[in-house]
């Protein structure tokens, strides 16, 4: 009973505190609403995203593993198992069998297509165990066209785990947005509400009585617009989906985590600005009746007599209050920046989904090798041929470290903070490099695809002369322009070192045993006749030699034992196998072994999931907050100014001249607050492709390099709603001044 009088008392307080002040709490009505919206789009997004994953997988696989292109005498040891007998022993299921005959020889080879019996991952492991000793006994020489693969079914729960992972992310981002704006929005009301503030704290109120106050306040605000914002994210959510073709769920417990989220919200977002207020005295909230708690320190007095009026008046003012109108001028800017950053951010999601990723991979057993690119050559226009190949990209590649090489490069051409060893007074070098050979195959094929500066085609029309990437990581590295030179060292003789030295260490040590004597290497200067600007990197600098630089350089030719092969994304599942088919055949000629990978499937679900729509969307409410904060704080601000400007009519101005003030404070928080956005957005924009180029995408499986790219269209919406909000918030709070004044004056009886 007490608990319930508790709560009654209250919630029917904060109840009446809220709809007495409405006018007040309006904005927060609207960003609870939105923050809401954010939620419920975030967990119905996040839910679909992980079953879309599982059906498209499921769709695609009905089983777990493959066992591809077994020999006769592989099939009928796995048709004998004798595991199968017995019950307690069985562990997978049989789909079907699918059998071809080679091209060439006519031998037939068969696929086993299998699916686990319970947890997917002990009975892959009990597998290995029994099957694969005799499996690998029974190969063709060298393994043949035999292969195991397991396929997305098996990992689907992982797949999932990570779709979840990237959910919760993107709930704690969208929680910290929350925050922020709530945040914003109560230290605002804070801060021009501190003398009611400091009448309670005179009369014994404490941080945990305003505490409690504020939070069911902002409870109330938050449980009277819940519906509504249920019914919008579900709205958004299914139009998302169904305009795409896709199917839509809503998860059932969206209700309870968007109520759940806007309450901690709203805790969240009270403490701090009430905290704050409760450590100053009672005398200096009671104080801030007035804007004088908003004067910048030193509080300097200024001659007016020979000051123009308004305009000179209110640059002085302007003057006064710099400090309060550069908070809120950055302040507001961080949501254009939001906007802004997440448009960025949704051109790197699309270019992710968009990324060339190989569907299929050849490699080459015995003695053949890839003969694309080279004299005489017809691999290349052969696989071309295929429907649905759109591109082959070969790499022949050897590291520094590998070779115990390193290179060597002027001062002037490292970066500041790059890791390199001195190599001489004007000379630094790093081992922690990649000797590819190039031919014009692997520059239209694959080089193509990045921004190049210089002629790359030098490389094989002049001796000596490279292409490099000068990246690890995806931060440049050197600083090179073509015309640069470079040198290669070639290891002449010296011992084998110990297995733990690498990197820079193993290099000192190398370049000390050569000043003994003991290390002998040859250099030989290149010059950089093109420079890759966003080629992906990691660990190594890149460096792409001719096929006769390379081989002069490593002491073999370029063999290409193995190719990837671009497929058209738009390619159906069906006419994927057939085209796996037809490489299958192929390989029989060639001696190849086809493997395929899961990018277009991966494509297709990215796809379907619609997250560039969802980051729109929510980037798009976040750009409706602006209004809502300029005008939020500039109509208190300038209520507060009221008495001042009822001083100034009294003392002989009229009512022109107050609106050429307030005109005046518009066109200056448009100039200032313009020029503040910008340079917010800008470099917010430049921290989310800092933070998505060099920290997340290099640990990808797939690294994708993007290029810092302002997205203007962006910028200029931000920066326009802004400018326009800043002007108007200082022009409105007039009329409503004049408006008030006009009712006063109707309402005062006349002199008899």
């Amino acid at each position: 009973m007490e608990l319930a009088e508790f709560l009654n008392k209250r919630i029917k307080h904060a109840v009446k505190s809220v709809f007495f002040n409405r006018a007040q709490y309006f904005c927060f009505f609207v960003a609870m609403f939105v923050v809401e919206i954010f939620c419920g789009l975030v967990v119905i997004a996040s839910y679909n995203s992980a079953r879309l994953e599982y059906k498209y997988v499921t769709e695609r696989y009905s089983h777990h593993l493959e066992l591809r292109n077994m020999n006769e005498d592989q099939y009928y040891y796995m048709e004998n198992d004798i595991y199968t007998v017995f019950a307690n022993q069985h562990i997978y299921d049989k789909l079907k069998v699918e059998s071809r005959a080679d091209a060439v020889t006519g031998e037939k080879y068969y696929t086993y297509y299998i699916k686990f019996v319970g947890d997917p991952d002990e009975s892959y492991h009990t597998f290995i165990n029994r099957y694969m000793r005799e499996l690998n006994n029974l190969a063709d020489e060298n393994g043949g066209k035999y292969d195991m693969v397991l396929t997305p079914l098996f990992d689907v729960n992982d797949r999932i785990a990570i779709n979840n992972a990237f959910g919760v992310l993107a709930f704690l981002l969208v929680a910290a947005l929350s925050v922020a704006l709530i945040m914003t929005l109560y230290n605002i009301r804070i801060n021009h509400y501190r003398f009611e503030y400091g009448i309670y704290m005179a009369f014994g109120a404490d941080f945990r009585r305003l505490m409690s106050v504020c939070v069911w306040e902002m409870l109330v605000v938050s449980v009277v617009v819940y519906l509504p914002s249920l019914i919008c994210s579900w709205l958004i959510s299914f139009a998302v989906y169904k305009l795409a073709g896709q199917s839509y769920e809503y998860y059932p417990w969206t209700p309870i985590i968007v109520l759940a989220f806007a309450l901690v919200v709203a805790l969240l977002s009270v403490a701090t600005p009430v905290w704050r207020l409760s450590r100053r005295t009672p005398r200096a909230n009671i104080l801030a009746e007035d804007n004088s708690n908003l004067v910048a320190s030193p509080r300097i007095s200024f001659e007016m007599l020979t000051k123009t009026y308004p305009r000179g008046y209110e640059l002085i003012t302007g003057w006064r209050f710099r400090k309060y109108l550069l908070k809120l001028f950055a302040t507001v800017s961080l949501f254009a920046a939001a906007f802004t950053s997440l448009i960025y951010a949704t051109g790197l999601v699309m270019g992710v989904n968009d990324c060339l990723k190989n569907q299929f991979y050849l490699n080459f057993y015995d003695d053949i090798t890839y003969d694309g690119g080279t004299e005489g050559g017809f691999m290349h226009e052969e696989l071309m041929e295929f429907p649905g190949v759109t591109g082959i990209v070969k790499a022949a590649n050897v590291t520094a470290m590998q070779m115990s090489s390193h290179i060597v490069f002027s001062n002037k051409n490292v970066k500041f903070g790059v890791p390199t060893v001195y190599f001489s007074d004007t000379e630094r070098a790093t081992n922690r490099a990649s000797y590819n050979a190039c031919d014009s195959e692997v520059i239209e094929s694959y080089l193509s695809q990045y921004e190049i500066e210089g002629d790359p085609y030098s490389a094989l029309k002049n001796e000596r002369t490279v292409i490099v990437s000068p990246s690890q990581w995806n931060f440049t590295a050197l600083n090179l322009k073509p015309g640069d030179k470079i040198k290669v060292a070639k290891k002449i003789y010296g011992p084998a070192l110990q297995l733990q030295l690498t990197g820079h260490k193993l290099l000192m040590t190398q370049l000390d045993m050569a000043k003994a004597n003991v290390y002998k290497f040859e250099y030989t200067e290149y010059t950089v006749g093109a420079v890759v600007k966003n080629l992906p990197s990691s660990y190594n600098i890149e460096i792409f030699f001719s096929p006769e630089d390379y081989a002069e350089l490593t002491g073999t030719e370029a063999v290409y034992k193995s190719i990837g092969i671009y497929a058209d994304p738009n390619l159906s599942y069906e006419e994927i196998d057939a085209l796996r088919d037809e490489l299958d055949r192929w390989g029989d000629y060639y001696l190849a072994r086809v493997s395929s990978s899961t990018a277009i499937l991966d494509r297709n679900i990215a796809i379907a999931k619609r997250v560039p729509t969802f980051i729109i969307a929510i980037a798009v409410l976040l750009l409706a907050m602006t209004p809502l904060v300029w005008f939020f704080a500039q109509i208190l601000f300038m209520f507060k100014r009221e008495g001042e400007f009822t001083v100034l009519l009294a003392l002989g101005a009229i009512m022109d001249e107050i609106k050429k003030q307030c005109v005046y404070d518009g066109i200056l928080a448009a100039a200032v607050g313009g020029a503040v956005n910008f340079i917010v957005t800008v470099s917010a924009n430049y921290l989310t492709y800092f933070l998505a180029n060099h920290l997340l995408f290099p640990f990808m499986a797939n690294r994708l390099r993007v290029l810092f790219v302002v997205p203007w269209a962006a910028v200029a919406a931000g920066g326009a709603i802004s400018i326009l909000c800043a002007f108007f918030s200082c022009v409105v709070p007039f009329y409503l001044f004049k408006r008030r004044v006009q009712l006063i004056s109707v309402s005062e009886p006349e002199d008899i």
